[in-house]
């Protein structure tokens, strides 16, 4: 779908225990550094985009490239994970009944 996208991130802790320990139930903290990794992978596309548009290897988009916020949700089992792969999988099916379909 031109129109979003879907990632999952793993975030894993090296073997800083104290730093894993100390946040081990804290969502708020996962959260944070989720926040760090989105910032950083918009900030990062979007200069990569600014280059190949003064460039000329892609045409300009007068709009903004990503909306401020995202939608984040914490996997907690197997199960969650297996059933988010699938829609993400599926989601391209889904494509021509978007309302924004008729107009790409």
């Amino acid at each position: 779908m031109p129109n979003h996208f879907y990632g999952i991130v793993f975030i894993v802790y090296s073997n800083n225990s104290s730093l894993k320990d100390s946040h081990q139930n804290n969502e708020s903290f996962y959260k944070v550094i989720l926040g760090d990794i989105i910032g950083a992978f918009k900030s990062i596309t979007t200069n990569e985009y600014i280059k190949k548009v003064n460039s000329k290897e892609l045409p300009s988009y007068q709009n903004r490239i990503w909306k401020r916020n995202y939608h984040d949700r914490i996997i907690r089992n197997e199960n969650e994970i297996k059933n988010i792969r699938e829609y993400i999988r599926n989601n391209p099916i889904n494509w021509k009944f978007d309302y924004l379909f008729e107009f790409i």
